[in-house]
């Protein structure tokens, strides 16, 4: 599991790498300006080869691939979300839902390394 992003809903710009055909999961603590665990109403993680694309390549919601508990969500990206992707640099968002607002927490590059098994 990557190590966990803490967010008081300004955006980060993160770098993920991971293997291709590997299982990837990270945990984001939303907190309010008071440091309050914020609850979501919706999460979206979408990874797109260039940022304009229209389509994904994945794409991740909340009850499908993020998951919210105890005040954190889970994003997991799942072997079958990468091993037909092909090696190289692609791009993400990570972004919440909360009442009428919506903030992107994360974004940046998203790298695919290759597997000599895929």
């Amino acid at each position: 599991m990557m190590e966990m992003t803490r967010s008081n809903i300004a955006m980060q710009y993160q770098q993920i790498t991971m293997t291709k055909g590997d299982t990837v999961a990270f945990n984001a603590e939303i907190l309010d300006q008071n440091g309050d665990v914020v609850v979501v109403d919706s999460a979206d993680f979408i990874c797109k080869k260039k940022y304009e694309d229209n389509d994904s390549i994945f794409h991740k919601s909340l009850n499908a691939g993020i998951q919210q508990a105890e005040g954190l969500l889970t994003v997991r990206i799942a072997p079958q979300d990468t091993q037909e992707v092909d090696a190289g640099l692609y791009f993400y968002d990570f972004s919440i839902g909360v009442g009428q607002d919506r903030y992107t927490i994360m974004k940046g590059v998203f790298t695919i390394e290759a597997n000599c098994l895929f």
